[in-house]
């Protein structure tokens, strides 16, 4: 929503701002990020280089690289050459590491990551790149009730079942046993993806 002044207004007082860009493609912008119908591309992106031109802080970006969608020579390249337009502080490049909403959506083959890394070393250069290709961190701490923070987690994202044990066992004497308590609950469900087992919120 940068394409509304107002909005720029307030996040011009932060320190930092992330933005996300997956795509300069319409076509592959509306497969990935599945955004609202009336919402147009183009005024996504001129929103951001507006922004982008009167930030004082420090403007860093996002690309999820997803398999057979927006990992071709000629995608990458424009946007790295957005990014460099706008002129972010550090270009990160993610890939799926949780369970998607949609099960095509997959990570990149290795060869396509590399490649990924390259052409955007090659724009924005080597310091401004980095390819985060692992999973999150598993030495976060629960906030409050246990219990509440483990649903109101995966209400937002899956979290991953061993991160979920390590952190209720520093609050609570048998973590499985509260997890299969909201389990037979209702309030959160198991899955497995990529080999490992995950908490998500189940469908409603």
């Amino acid at each position: 929503m940068l394409w509304r002044e107002d909005v720029r207004l307030d996040l011009s007082y932060a320190d930092l701002v992330s933005i996300k860009v997956d795509s300069v493609i319409d076509s592959i912008w509306r497969k990935i990020n599945r955004p609202h119908v009336d919402l147009k591309l183009d005024e996504v992106l001129s929103g951001i280089k507006a922004f982008a031109m009167e930030f004082k802080g420090t403007l860093i970006s996002e690309t999820m690289l997803v398999r057979k969608v927006n990992v071709r020579k000629e995608n990458l390249e424009e946007i790295a050459s957005y990014l460099k337009e706008i002129g972010v502080k550090k270009a990160f490049l993610l890939i799926p590491t949780r369970p998607p909403a949609e099960k095509w959506v997959l990570p990149p083959h290795y060869e396509d990551m590399y490649k990924a890394y390259v052409i955007f070393k090659d724009i924005l250069g080597e310091e401004r790149v980095e390819l985060l290709s692992k999973p999150e961190r598993p030495d976060f701490q629960i906030v409050g009730s246990p219990e509440e923070y483990i649903v109101k987690t995966v209400e937002v994202h899956p979290m991953r079942y061993e991160h979920a044990i390590q952190a209720l066992s520093r609050r609570v004497r048998n973590p499985e046993q509260l997890i299969m308590k909201l389990i037979e609950e209702g309030k959160v469900k198991l899955i497995r993806y990529a080999g490992t087992t995950f908490l998500i919120r189940p469908e409603r």
